[in-house]
C-alpha cells in the first residue's frame, strides 16, 4: 500500500472528500498561482507550494485516491469500510493547442532594385499537443528559405527565415504567410516598401547634355579634393559627436523616418537586456563617413521595433554645437533607460554587452556613459579608489593623446584587480570606461507614430 505523508491532503488542497475531478485542478491551480515560489517571496510558500503538489498528485489519481480515502477515514477514526465518495471520475478533457508567432507584423522597407533581405519569425505552442503543423508558400516576391527547431525533442518553438527580393522601383505590397495547428490558424503580415525612381530618362539637347557633364564632373573634383583633405586629418581619438540632419520641417525639427509598429510596447529592465545582447548593431564601428551617432540610433530603433519593443530616438545638442544621438526606453520597472550603442574599438569584444552601454542625458550636465553591467561596473569604482591608480583623475578627459595611453595602462592594472574579485556570472573584467562627449545644452526624444 501507498505510503501518504502525515499531512491532511484535503485540508492542504482545501477542497471536500467528495469534491470532484474539477474542483480539485481548479483549487490547485487556484493555490499554485498564490504559493508558487516565483510569484510568492515569502521563505515558507517553497514548503507550502511542495505540500500542494503532493496533495494534488494523490488526489487527482483515481486508484490513489481511493487508498488515501481508506486511510484518510482511519485516521479519522471511521469504520474500515465507509461508504464510497460520490463523485465520478472523469475524463480530462485535452487541452488545444496555442498558437504564437512573433513578430506579428514584418517591414522591408527602402528596397532597391534586385536587393534581397532576410528576416526571421518564430512560432511556438502554448497550449496541449498538436498532430500536424502547416505553414503556406507566400508567392511573388517573398519566400521561406529555412525552418529549424530551436529545441533538440520538439519541433515547436521553431525560428523560419524568410527573404524578400525587390524587382522594381516603387513596388509597395503586402504577402500573408498562414500558419496552422490542427484547427487552430494564425497569419503573419509582411510588406515591402521600395525606393521611389528618382532619376527619369529623357531626351535633351545636347547643349544640355554638356551642362550636365561639366556639373558632374565639377562634383567628382570637389569630391576627391575633400576625401584629399580628409584623410590628412589627423584621426580623432573617441568617437565624437556629429551633426545629424540639416533637413527641418515647418516646426524646425529634424526629419527623423522612424519604423512604428502598433503592437510594440515598453520592455521590463531584463527584457531589454535580453534585446541588447541579441542585436547587432554594436558590433558596427564608428565611422565619420558611414557609420554616425545617428545611423547607430535609427538602426537599433529599428530593430527593437521589429521585435515588438518601443524605442525611441534622442537628438542630443551640446554646449559646443555639435549634436549626438542615441536611444530610449521606457521600461516597465526601471522607468527611462538611455541606450548608447555607439561601437567603441576600445569597447571589450568578448561579452555580447561591452558596446552597448548606459547613458545620461540631461540638461547642463555631462553626458556620460558606463557599462550595463552595473554591479561589475561599482566593483570597477571600488578598485580604484581602494589600490589608488595614477593619472585616474583623467578617466573624463577628452581629446588628449595621454588619455588613451593612461587608460590603456589604467585598464591593464585594473584587469589584474578584477581577476581577483568574486566573480559573477555575466560579469565584464575589467568594465570600460569612457570620456565625455561634451556638455548637454538640449535634447529632444522622438517616438514613432503613425504619422512619422
Amino acid at each position: 500500500m501507498t505510503k501518504f505523508e502525515d499531512f491532511d491532503y484535503y485540508e492542504e488542497l482545501q477542497v471536500d472528500p467528495s469534491a470532484e475531478p474539477d474542483i480539485v485542478e481548479a483549487t490547485y491551480k487556484k493555490l499554485a498561482q498564490k504559493y508558487h515560489p516565483d510569484i510568492n517571496k515569502s521563505p515558507s510558500a517553497l514548503a507550502k507550494m511542495k505540500r500542494i503538489n503532493i496533495a494534488h498528485d494523490v488526489l487527482s489519481d483515481v486508484s490513489q485516491r481511493q487508498q488515501y480515502h481508506t486511510e484518510w477515514l482511519r485516521r479519522k477514526n471511521y469504520k474500515v469500510n465507509p461508504p464510497i465518495p460520490t463523485y465520478r471520475p472523469t475524463k480530462a478533457r485535452p487541452r488545444k493547442p496555442n498558437l504564437v508567432v512573433t513578430p506579428a507584423h514584418i517591414l522591408f522597407k527602402d528596397m532597391m532594385p534586385c536587393q534581397s533581405k532576410q528576416t526571421t519569425f518564430v512560432i511556438d505552442n502554448t497550449g496541449g499537443k498538436y498532430s500536424k503543423l502547416l505553414i503556406s508558400k507566400p508567392n511573388s516576391w517573398l519566400r521561406i528559405i529555412d525552418k529549424r527547431p530551436l529545441s533538440n525533442t520538439k519541433e515547436l518553438p521553431m525560428e523560419v527565415d524568410i527573404e524578400a527580393t525587390n524587382s522594381k522601383h516603387g513596388l509597395n505590397s503586402t504577402e500573408y504567410i498562414c500558419i496552422e495547428l490542427d484547427d487552430v490558424k494564425a497569419s503573419i503580415v509582411v510588406d515591402i516598401q521600395t525606393a521611389p525612381n528618382k532619376i527619369q530618362l529623357s531626351w535633351r539637347p545636347k547643349i544640355a547634355d554638356m551642362a550636365i557633364g561639366t556639373i558632374i564632373g565639377l562634383l567628382i573634383v570637389g569630391i576627391f579634393i575633400f576625401a584629399i583633405n580628409k584623410n590628412n586629418s589627423p584621426d580623432p581619438v573617441q568617437p565624437v559627436s556629429t551633426p545629424i540632419s540639416t533637413q527641418a520641417n515647418t516646426n524646425n525639427q529634424p526629419i527623423i523616418n522612424l519604423i512604428y509598429n502598433p503592437d510594440a510596447h515598453n520592455p521590463t529592465y531584463d527584457e531589454l537586456l535580453d534585446f541588447l545582447r541579441a542585436d547587432d548593431t554594436d558590433k558596427y564601428m564608428y565611422d565619420d563617413n558611414k557609420m554616425t551617432a545617428k545611423d547607430f540610433a535609427l538602426k537599433l530603433q529599428n530593430n527593437a521595433t521589429n521585435v515588438g519593443i518601443r524605442c525611441g530616438y534622442v537628438e542630443i545638442a551640446f554646449t559646443t554645437g555639435n549634436k549626438y544621438a542615441c536611444n530610449v526606453f521606457d521600461t516597465t520597472d526601471n522607468g527611462t533607460i538611455f541606450i548608447d550603442c555607439v561601437g567603441d574599438k576600445s569597447a571589450l569584444t568578448h561579452d555580447k554587452l561591452s558596446r552597448d552601454k548606459l547613458a545620461q542625458v540631461a540638461k547642463e550636465k555631462e553626458y556620460s556613459l558606463k557599462d550595463i553591467n552595473t554591479d561589475q561596473y561599482n566593483k570597477y569604482i571600488e578598485a580604484n579608489n581602494q589600490y589608488d591608480l595614477k593619472n585616474s583623475n583623467m578617466r573624463y578627459t577628452v581629446g588628449v593623446l595621454e588619455y588613451r595611453k593612461t587608460m590603456e595602462q589604467e585598464a591593464l592594472n585594473v584587469r589584474e584587480i578584477a581577476i581577483k574579485l568574486p566573480r559573477i556570472k555575466g560579469d565584464i573584467y575589467p568594465p570600460v570606461s569612457y570620456p565625455i562627449l561634451g556638455i548637454v545644452s538640449d535634447y529632444n526624444i522622438y517616438w514613432p507614430s503613425p504619422t512619422n
